[in-house]
């Protein structure tokens, strides 16, 4: 099955997914998610180029060719972001140093 450009919902789950510790975030320390611009921006980038390379796991999804394939690559896609997006934000809040 080939993935629709006219239909947007695993994009639209995939980038949920990816914002979900920018949110999070905000939840917690209780400030607006708009401060928060750097995690959302690196949420976006990093959802688009997972998206797009498509490595491991997402890739795999991507061969599927169908419907579960078309929904999980862009599941993937959003929990390596995710993943990502934490990283960051603990390297910026935490730092480098041991």
């Amino acid at each position: 099955m080939h993935d629709p450009a006219w239909i947007v919902i695993d994009e639209v789950v995939g980038q949920w997914i990816a914002l979900l510790p920018v949110a999070v975030g905000a939840m917690v320390s209780g400030t607006s998610p708009t401060r928060l611009w750097p995690g959302i921006l690196a949420a976006f980038l990093l959802f688009r180029l997972f998206d797009i390379w498509k490595p491991w796991l997402v890739g795999r999804a991507d061969r599927r060719k169908d419907a579960l394939g078309v929904m999980l690559d862009d599941l993937w896609a959003g929990v390596f972001s995710a993943c990502g997006v934490t990283a960051l934000a603990a390297l910026a809040h935490f730092g480098l140093d041991p």
